[in-house]
């Protein structure tokens, strides 16, 4: 889950969320995400909310130093095997990165510190991670973005996939895709 301040920009991408036929939901491979955006308020005005399953697009360095030029993107990850990590990106540079709240890494790791305990996290050395609900409550802490259940099941989203398709929808080098309907206001045009 990440949350970007403003409209996701038309780059790299993220402009373009669109469906083909998609038909199995656990049909994810290494190449495509599929992914949902919809426009939240926060602090300073409006914010993208951006939700993939199984996907790891907010911790990669490859898709979100370009994806935050320009802006800030929060993202918080979990796998299935439990591990997580929170990620505070802006202006393209990862600033603070951490699976453990004493192991911070990124261009300025200790930015976050008064942040992170505001909401709960123990930064010392032997401070343990709170859990994945303390890393929602510091995206929310930096954003101003309340994730509900309310907000997840009442919200309109832009759907579709993210990445390179797999060759079975794509056709002579281009993505065969159709528009699944109007775009959440707020959410940039495609250029």
């Amino acid at each position: 889950m990440s949350v970007w301040r403003g409209s996701i920009p038309a780059r790299d991408g993220l402009s373009s969320l669109y469906s083909t036929q998609w038909t199995d939901p656990l049909d994810i491979d290494n190449h495509w995400r599929f992914i949902g955006a919809t426009q939240v308020q926060g602090d300073g005005g409006p914010w993208t909310l951006a939700i993939e399953f199984n996907g790891w697009i907010g911790e990669s360095d490859e898709y979100m130093s370009p994806a935050s030029a320009g802006t800030q993107v929060l993202s918080h990850y979990q796998n299935a095997s439990g591990r997580t990590s929170f990620n505070w990106w802006e202006d393209g540079e990862l600033r603070t990165t951490f699976e453990f709240p004493h192991s911070r890494r990124g261009s300025t790791p200790d930015d976050l510190v008064e942040a992170m305990r505001r909401v709960g996290f123990d930064v010392s050395p032997e401070g343990e991670s709170p859990g994945q609900l303390a890393k929602l409550a510091l995206a929310e802490e930096l954003s101003g973005v309340r994730v509900t259940a309310g907000l997840l099941a009442n919200s309109s989203y832009a759907c579709g996939y993210f990445g390179e398709l797999p060759a079975v929808y794509r056709n002579d080098g281009k993505v065969s895709v159709r528009p699944l309907g109007p775009r959440p206001p707020g959410l940039d045009q495609e250029s």
